[in-house]
Order: C-alpha cells, then sequence, then structure tokens
C-alpha cells in the first residue's frame, strides 16, 4: 500500500502508537530489564524497538559474564516492527556476535544479525493469538533455554543440523537409508541419478538415490558413470554417478557411537568433508570409501567433474524431530575430485545438500491426509477403464492403489479421452493391455500391482483360481467394468470379499458406488436393486436417467467401427472418480459398513462442477429359498418389503391379507429380489382362510401394476398372509402358475407366516422339444 501527504504521517504515527504499546505491554514482563522504542525510519516506514532481558543465568555464570553457550546476563533483543504492523510480526534478531552453534536459530540474518527460532509456526499467526506480550515470553524462555544449552527438548526430538544455504537436493527414502546403518559401522555405494542445472557441478545438482547397493569393485566405470548430454538450449541435463553412504561403529565399550555436539552446518570443502567426518566418528568409513574411488576412476582423469553424493547417517542422543529415529541424514555434494585429492583440499568445493524424501508409498500416503496412514490393503479392482483407472491412480497417489488390476482389454486410441493414462502423443506408441498399463504407473509409484489381462467372469468362475488372486482373501473387490455379466459372477461368486461397485448413468450425470455388507449380504446385486428402486421413486432420478435409459450411444472410432459407449467429457469422470477414491479411501481408513451395506447416489450440482451424494444404508435381506425344475433360486426380502408386508399384517388381525410384490429378477443367479410391495387393490377380499387379489384375482391387476413401475421394477407376483401353517397352499400354486402363463415368466407367491416367509415359484410352461441327432 501507498501513501502520500497526510496519510503517510498519519500512518506513521498510527504505528509508533502501536509500537509503544507493545513497548509498555513487554515492560511488564518479569524477565524485561528495559524496553523502548530505539528508531523509526521515515522513509521504510519502519520503527525499531529494543528489549533488555535478563536472562537469569547462574551466579558463577555472571561473574564471568556469560553462560558456557556464551549468553550474557542481559542480552539486547531488536525488533523491527514493519510498516503493516500489527497485521505483520516484527522481526527479533540479537547482537551480531551471538553465538549461531546454538539450534533454534532461523537459517537467515537480518541486518547481519542472527535470528532466533522463536516458534514452531508462523509468528504473525502467533502474534495475532497471543499478542506481542505472548512474543516476548517467548523470547524470554528461549534466552534462557540458550544460556542453559538446553534449547534442543527432549520431549521435542534433536533438531537436524541448521544449513544457512544450499542449492543441492538429494533425494532418497530415509527409512531405507536408516536401516543400512549396524553396529560394525561401514561405508556403502548406491546408484545416483541426478539432475545438473547448469553444465557443471559448480551448478545445482538435483539426485535421487538408489535403493540397492553396488559393489563398485565390481563394476565397470562406464556403466556407474554416465555424463549428461550438453546442449546450448537445454538447462537441465540427466546424468548418473554415485552415492557414498557413512555411518559409524561402536566405541571399544561395544556402545554405539553417537555424536551429541550440535553445530550448524560449515562444509565448504573438501577438508571441511573430512573435519565434519571426524566429528561424526566415521572418517575412517570416509578415507576408505575414497581409496574405493580412486580405484574406480583409475588414471581417467576426465571422471573427476562427476557429481558425488556424500551422506553421513549420523547417531544422536534423542530421535530426530519428527521421527521415531535417532539417524539423522547429513547430505552433501561434491565431485569425484574430493576422492583424488583427498582430504587435505580447500580449494575442491563441497556443498551442504538438502534432504528430502525420494518419492514412496510412505510419502505418498503422508501428503494424501492429515491422518495415520492405515497402510495399503491387499485389494483387487476389476475393470480399468476411464472410471476404474482413474479410481486406481487417485489411490495409488494416496499410497493405497490396488494389489490386483484385472481387465482383458487393450487401450486403443479412443480410450484415452477419457483414460488416466495416455500415450506418447498421437503417433506414439500404445499402451497395451489396461490392465498392464495401470499396474506399470501403480509400480512407478513404489506399489506392486499384479495385472491379470483376463474377463473378469473367467477369473471369479475359476474353481482352482488358477489366476491365483481370490485365493488371497483380499480386503474388497472393486467393480468398475459396469457390465451386468460381471455383476452377476460377483454375486453368484462364493468368496468372503465384501464388492464395492462404480458405474455411471445418464452420459455421465449420475454416479453410483453399491457397498456390501457384512458376510455378503446385502450383496453387491441387492444395493443396485435398491438403487433401482430409488429410480422408480427418486423425481430428479426419473428425470435424468429417462425411460430406463443410461446414455449409452454409438461412437464412431474407425473405418465401419464403432463403440457403445456414454459420450462425456474427462472432466466428468474424474469429478465423479475422485469421489469414489475418497469414499474407498475412507472405508479403508475406518473399516467397511458394520451390519449393512451402503449405496451412495451423485448427481451434478446446479452448475456442473461439483457432485453431491446421497449415502443410504441398506440392511440385511431375508433369503427364502425356493427351486424351479428342481434347480435352486433364492427369493430375497429387502427390509422395506419385509416392514411394510408385516405393518399390513397388524392392520388385519385374524384374517389373511396381501398385495403385490415388486423389485427385479436375475436369471443369471437364479434369485428374486422383493425390493417392495404395492397395496392390494380395490375389491381384494380378506377372510381367515383366504385372500383373493382384485375383483377378478386375474392378470389384469398385474398389467395394470407392471404398467405404472416405469421400468425400474418388475412385478414379481403376489404376497398373503397365512394364520396358522407357513407353506404355501396347492391354491397359492395354482395362482402362481396361472399369472406365470398369463405374463410369459416366472412369479412368485410370498407367504407371510408368523415364523417367517415361505414362497412357491411358477415357471410358464414350455412345450417339449425334440432335440434332433
Amino acid at each position: 500500500m501507498r501513501w502520500g501527504g497526510d496519510d503517510r504521517v498519519n500512518h506513521r504515527a498510527e504505528l509508533v502508537d502501536a509500537v509503544r504499546r507493545a513497548v509498555a505491554a513487554a515492560s511488564a514482563h518479569p524477565a524485561v530489564l528495559r524496553a523502548e522504542v530505539a528508531s523509526t525510519n521515515s522513509e521504510a516506514g519502519t520503527t525499531v524497538a529494543e528489549i533488555t532481558f535478563d536472562t537469569n543465568p547462574w551466579s558463577s555464570w555472571r561473574a564471568q559474564g556469560h553462560s558456557p553457550s556464551g549468553v550474557r546476563p542481559e542480552e539486547v533483543v531488536r525488533f523491527d516492527f514493519p510498516p503493516d504492523y500489527p497485521a505483520a510480526a516484527p522481526i527479533p534478531s540479537l547482537r551480531r556476535d551471538f553465538n549461531r552453534d546454538l539450534p533454534h536459530f532461523q537459517p537467515f540474518l537480518h541486518a547481519g544479525r542472527p535470528v532466533p527460532c522463536l516458534y514452531d509456526g508462523d509468528l504473525g499467526e502467533f502474534l495475532h493469538r497471543e499478542g506481542f506480550l505472548g512474543v516476548v515470553v517467548q523470547t524470554a524462555h528461549w534466552l534462557r533455554l540458550a544460556a542453559e544449552d538446553k534449547l534442543i527438548a527432549p520431549e521435542q526430538g534433536w533438531e537436524p543440523v541448521r544449513r544457512d544455504s544450499f542449492q543441492d537436493s538429494i533425494f532418497a527414502n530415509t527409512d531405507d537409508l536408516r536401516r543400512v546403518v549396524d553396529a560394525a559401522g561401514g561405508v556403502q555405494f548406491r546408484p545416483f541419478r541426478y539432475l545438473l542445472r547448469g553444465k557443471s557441478t559448480g551448478d545445482a545438482v538435483y539426485g535421487g538415490v538408489g535403493r540397492y547397493a553396488i559393489d563398485i569393485a565390481g563394476q565397470k566405470t562406464l556403466d556407474l558413470l554416465v555424463e549428461p548430454k550438453m546442449s546450448g538450449s537445454v538447462v537441465v541435463q540427466p546424468g548418473r554417478s554415485v552415492a557414498m553412504l557413512l555411518w559409524a561403529g561402536t566405541s571399544p565399550d561395544g556402545v554405539p557411537v553417537r555424536c551429541e555436539e550440535y553445530l550448524p552446518e560449515t562444509v565448504s570443502n573438501a577438508a571441511g568433508l573430512v573435519e565434519r567426518a571426524r566429528l561424526y566418528a566415521c572418517s575412517e568409513q570416509l578415507r576408505q570409501g575414497m581409496l574405493d574411488l580412486r580405484w574406480l576412476i583409475g588414471q581417467n582423469h576426465h571422471l573427476n567433474g562427476f557429481p558425488l553424493a556424500v551422506i553421513m547417517l549420523v547417531r544422536r542422543p534423542l530421535p530426530i524431530i519428527g521421527s521415531d529415529s535417532p539417524i539423522e541424514v547429513c547430505s552433501y555434494i561434491g565431485s569425484l575430485s574430493v576422492a583424488v585429492a583427498g582430504g587435505d583440499n580447500t580449494e575442491i568445493a563441497v556443498r551442504p545438500a538438502t534432504h528430502l524424501e525420494a518419492m514412496s508409498r510412505e510419502v505418498l500416503a503422508r501428503m494424501s491426509t492429515a491422518e495415520e496412514d492405515p497402510g495399503r490393503p491387499f485389494w483387487i479392482l476389476f475393470g480399468a477403464g476411464s472410471v476404474g483407472s482413474k479410481i486406481a491412480i487417485h489411490l495409488t497417489r494416496a499410497g493405497a492403489g490396488p494389489s490386483v488390476v484385472v481387465d482383458s482389454g487393450i487401450l486403443r486410441p479412443h480410450n484415452v479421452a477419457r483414460h488416466a493414462l495416455h500415450p506418447a502423443g498421437p503417433e506414439g506408441p500404445l499402451l497395451g493391455a489396461k490392465a498392464d498399463a495401470v499396474a506399470t504407473v501403480i509400480g512407478s509409484l513404489d506399489q506392486q500391482a499384479r495385472p491379470v489381462v483376463a474377463d473378469a467372469r473367467a477369473v471369479l468362475d475359476s474353481v482352482t483360481d488358477e489366476y491365483g488372486v481370490l485365493s488371497k482373501k483380499p480386503w474388497a473387490i472393486v467393480n468398475s467394468t459396469a457390465s451386468l455379466v460381471v455383476r452377476d459372477a460377483l454375486a453368484r461368486h462364493g468368496g468372503s470379499a465384501r464388492v464395492i461397485e462404480t458405474a455411471l448413468f445418464a452420459s455421465g450425470e449420475i454416479g453410483v458406488v453399491t457397498v456390501e455388507g457384512p458376510g455378503r449380504n446385502p450383496g453387491t446385486a441387492d444395493v443396485m436393486v435398491e438403487f433401482d428402486w430409488m429410480r422408480e421413486h427418486d423425481v430428479q432420478l426419473k428425470e435424468l436417467l429417462g425411460r430406463g435409459e443410461n446414455g449409452l450411444s454409438r461412437r464412431e472410432v474407425g473405418q465401419g467401427c464403432g463403440s457403445m459407449t456414454m459420450a462425456m467429457s474427462d472432466g466428468r469422470v474424474s469429478l465423479f472418480s475422485a469421489g469414489m477414491a475418497e469414499y474407498i479411501r475412507q472405508r479403508q481408513r475406518e473399516g467397511l459398513p458394520k451390519g449393512a451395506g451402503e449405496l451412495l447416489v451423485g448427481h451434478l450440482d446446479g452448475n456442473g462442477m461439483g457432485v453431491l451424494w446421497k449415502f443410504v444404508r441398506v440392511v440385511p435381506v431375508e433369503v427364502v429359498e425356493t427351486a424351479i425344475s428342481g434347480i435352486p433360486w433364492s427369493v430375497r426380502v429387502h427390509d422395506r418389503a419385509r416392514t411394510k408386508i408385516e405393518e399390513a399384517v397388524g392392520q388385519w388381525p385374524g384374517v389373511e391379507t396381501g398385495g403385490v410384490v415388486v423389485g427385479r429378477w436375475f436369471e443369471g443367479i437364479r434369485t428374486f429380489n422383493v425390493v417392495d410391495v404395492l397395496p392390494a387393490p380395490e375389491g381384494s377380499r380378506r377372510a381367515p382362510k383366504a385372500f383373493e387379489l382384485g375383483a377378478s384375482g386375474g392378470s389384469n391387476v398385474i398389467e395394470d401394476y407392471s404398467r405404472c413401475l416405469d421400468r425400474c421394477l418388475d412385478v414379481l407376483g403376489t404376497w398373503h398372509s397365512h394364520l396358522s401353517g407357513r407353506e404355501p397352499s396347492a391354491t397359492d400354486r395354482r395362482t402362481a402358475e396361472r399369472l406365470a402363463g398369463e405374463v410369459r415368466r416366472p412369479m412368485l407367491s410370498l407367504v407371510k407366516a408368523s415364523d417367517g416367509f415361505a414362497v412357491c415359484v411358477a415357471d410358464v410352461e414350455i412345450p417339449k422339444m425334440e432335440v434332433g441327432g
């Protein structure tokens, strides 16, 4: 903001007043000896206050004029208040010769003065919460701990070495490096792939350390050292070199050597590297490593300029802040000339490098959620198409990708319009089998996935589990195939793994997730029938889905070739698949639903840029076994239908009552799903030993009901109650047979007795056919 004239004068006056109030508040603290406004800078719009603190050292330290760590009995802390104070925090700084070998300093100077790290977070946020007096309290506490050399608190952990500046970064898996450290001490070499920003090792180096050791004595130099191909226009050049890991062993009495001295980073050359190795008790390991590197280079002095990564793994007395390990990773970048020249050369540059985590499953999980990583369960993905591939990659980036990917398809050019993967270019190589392609990307993100290029139905129907995936007791099977055949196969499959199904409808305006209940009851088909019921009764769903249409249309993908697909944008698929992936990850953290299944139905919001999800709990169904022509079938009575039947029975005590049952019947899995019941029409007759549906008791009533169901549900037959006895009567069977003959498909006669349900099923009579030879 700029001010002119009176505005600028008024703002400066307001700042001075605010600083004076801050100084007055500071004066109230018992550790503050003096507090005053020292100066103002009219041009910069800043004001400086100086506050003198009593650091309260022991009396013996007062006589010497300073504590063993160099803190004086009285320390003047300067606070530079910016023009926008109190919106922004002042910058605290100490005298120029304050001992910066202590921990908890900022890696920069302010006007040449050390800046203490007073708060683990944004000092401006702390100021707004606690006021300037809170900043003063923090400063007094910091100075007292500094005087006693107790800035590293055991409950907080060991602060990593402070690096005031760095231009290089080394990426490595920290846990993997720490596992190398043993009681013997040693040196280990690993591959080091790097990017050179510039044209010499004097420029920035970004490198990744491999996760396996190499024996450089058994390697050809040219296999290890690959020089970047330089060009005038390319800024970042890739190459290969080696990284050297060093760690200390044990003392003569068998105790692992630890470094308990905190010093900020000072290494700037080869001599400094040797001195730092001595501090960390691994100088002998460094010497041996240099000898090995000299052998590798031999007389090929042109190799001296290759980058060399040196990583010292240092034992500390406390776990490093943010971890449960006492091993600190101290990284450096030099060149192979360090090994050639030996350790006394001060002209060969060695630079401290920042250590960053390599890409790993753990890092992906850590970046994806603030909650504790629940790990990666073993789960199977059926379908690596547009929805399945996106769910797989979303979850892989969260550290929880699928362990098995099943898909028989080949990734063809038109699939790329909505697939999570893509070829190198319009004329580049295609990605091969969908399962292989998705598994390859999962593997590149530090999670192994087994591709199974086979039809999902074949995998499920394999009696011997020839594909070797279902016998491993997966956490869940996620079906993203949108295939009715696969859904039937999953419903038939007798495995214990619960099924999560994902699908899109209405040209990507509707998304559905179904989750089976414990013991696979309700099953995947049961929950999907609940969606069919919702389609029948939800006005918005009925409008979007049309009269049973899913939005499928033919799209030309070649001369004379077409694909039946649901035309929609990649962004729309991503909207739904992202939510589906989030839900699956939530279930991995919290567990699958207990006591019930779940149905999630999402639809685009008003502007088409978001998805609104509705959650429905689906309780277990009641299963009644029956048979058609000696072949087992089952009738699955949903909670809604069961409740309505029980309520109707209660309304008509002393007589039989009944109505019409609706739902879906699935010939492939031999089930009837009774999802709802419709009331008996006017003219139905109720008596103690009989119930007659409608005035005529004929099929006109059934046909009328069928016409109003909008093709989402079917009329499955009738139900009625028995006051005594459970099994269907001969009359019940004749009624079912008559209805089946009239509608030409199987019909139910469902009986509700006091102790549960019974059922008879009548199939349509088909003339026997002669089978020729």
